[in-house]
């Protein structure tokens, strides 16, 4: 299994006036780590621009155990779980300093033409993301 991991701190930008993580500040974690990952895998936006075609999320879940806090240094990973139709599914985790897993979601992209916006079938390295 191909999996894409990095460390992260929590900012204060990222969290509410809680000091608690905001839902914005996960989704954005996601999608840094997805795109981060599909860059290395040779799918990334610069990839698919040179085919006239671009990523879209088209749905998430998340659930959320328990929210991280400011300051907080946490390891997430995320890695392709194959696709559904036209969908290409990718996993996260996200890990506390105990290396208890305390959010972990799932992302269902679209590989989308760029002028006609129309949804495309997947194939070859899409398919890895």
């Amino acid at each position: 299994m191909n999996v894409y991991r990095d460390t992260v701190k929590i900012r204060h930008h990222q969290c509410g006036e809680d000091c608690k993580l905001k839902l914005r500040g996960i989704f954005d974690l996601f999608q840094d780590a997805a795109a981060e990952h599909a860059d290395i895998l040779g799918c990334g936006m610069r990839d698919l621009l040179v085919h006239n075609t671009l990523w879209v999320l088209s749905r998430q879940k998340v659930v959320i155990d328990r929210i991280p806090e400011v300051g907080e240094q946490l390891k997430l990973e995320t890695y392709p779980r194959g696709t559904d139709k036209l969908l290409a599914l990718r996993e996260y985790r996200i890990y506390d300093e105990k290396n208890q897993c305390i959010i972990h979601g799932t992302a269902a992209w679209l590989v989308l033409d760029a002028d006609t916006l129309r949804p495309l079938r997947l194939s070859g390295k899409i398919l890895d993301v």
